[in-house]
């Protein structure tokens, strides 16, 4: 090969591995920047998040302490301004979280990829929070248990097929109840609910894959399959709660946060007096702590134990954000004392 070949295909490799390295430095400064920008974002949004968690924290405090205060949530209607207020504030506190949960969101969506080290914590303490409120896999699977020792059925049974047999008979009781014009399982026929033993018996023996005289159980012991059943439930879904966290959000310019929570006065005006589509979405959440005993029975109310999870995330939150130094948040020391306790229980 000629000198002046060698010193084209020299050149040429050079060519390329410059342009590769700087492809290569390219990506790397993107990288950084792409995950400076979330970390950036979350630092944004730590003192409001902080501030919310502790109030709700506080607030829940109340309810599941040693000193228990939750005679305000107790009834549908609220006759004192202390009740009123008390009950309407534990409204506001819930809902301001979801809104700085779902503002720190709604800007994250801009910047894509996975989440930095330094805010994985607090990330899965904020999943918590949402999960608490949304999810209800674990009364799907008391209820089935609940109807296994009402029957007397002696067997054991895998936990996959008692949560998918939870699911189906969630749906149908749902289903069935829509059909009858019915809230409840109490508000049925005693007809009705010898229509509704005869669905489960059926689901019962199909999903657990079990007979032992399902069906003539059912219909000997109707009082206490529907008690059962009768759980008071009040999830909010996690889209429920995007729009209820956009409800509660205001879009300002100039600052570094693209949004802030509306106050309380403004809130108390939705509740009185707003438009009939904004407090539909109020009454969904309201629904979780409307006449609500938090010392009654958790396997009539799951009520009780999702807030109770709701307490939990919000001292886990809580902890997170002190753990991450990069967050910058002013936590007391009171209320991280407390929240690591309470962080440590189970009810």
């Amino acid at each position: 090969m000629s000198v002046q070949a060698q010193a084209a295909v020299i050149s040429g490799i050079a060519a390329f591995v410059g342009v590769l390295v700087g492809e290569i430095f390219l990506r790397q400064r993107t990288r950084q920047a792409r995950k400076q920008s979330i970390e950036s974002t979350f630092e944004t949004y730590a003192q409001p998040i902080a501030a919310s968690s502790s109030e709700l924290f506080w607030r829940l405090r109340e309810l599941f302490g040693r000193q228990r205060d939750e005679v305000y949530l107790k009834g549908h209607e609220h006759f004192t301004n202390y009740e009123h207020y008390k009950a309407t504030s534990t409204l506001y506190r819930i809902a301001g979280l979801i809104a700085w949960i779902r503002a720190l969101r709604r800007e994250l969506v801009y910047i894509p990829g996975s989440k930095p080290s330094k805010v994985k914590e607090l990330d899965k303490a904020l999943q918590a929070f949402t999960s608490a409120l949304a999810d209800g896999g674990h009364v799907e699977v008391r209820r089935v248990e609940s109807l296994i020792r009402a029957l007397d059925i002696d067997a054991q049974f895998a936990n996959e097929s008692i949560a998918r047999s939870g699911s189906i008979l969630h749906r149908q009781v749902d289903h069935y109840l829509h059909e009858q014009e019915a809230v409840s399982v109490e508000h049925l026929t005693s007809e009705q609910q010898r229509g509704l033993a005869r669905i489960l018996s059926k689901t019962l023996m199909e999903s657990l894959d079990c007979d032992q005289g399902i069906s003539e159980k059912i219909e000997e012991s109707i009082n206490s399959v529907m008690a059962a059943l009768a759980v008071r439930e009040a999830y909010v879904y996690r889209d429920w709660q995007s729009a209820i966290g956009d409800l509660m959000l205001r879009e300002v310019g100039g600052g570094q946060r693209q949004f802030e929570v509306l106050g309380f006065k403004e809130f108390e005006s939705i509740c009185s007096q707003g438009r009939e589509e904004d407090k539909l979405w109020l009454r969904r959440l309201n629904a979780v702590i409307d006449d609500l005993d938090t010392s009654g029975d958790r396997e009539k109310d799951a009520r009780i134990t999702q807030l109770y999870e709701v307490y939990l995330a919000a001292a886990r939150i809580i902890m997170a954000l002190d753990q991450s130094k990069a967050m910058k948040s002013r936590i007391s020391d009171v209320t991280l004392i407390a929240a690591q306790e309470v962080a440590s229980q189970r009810l």
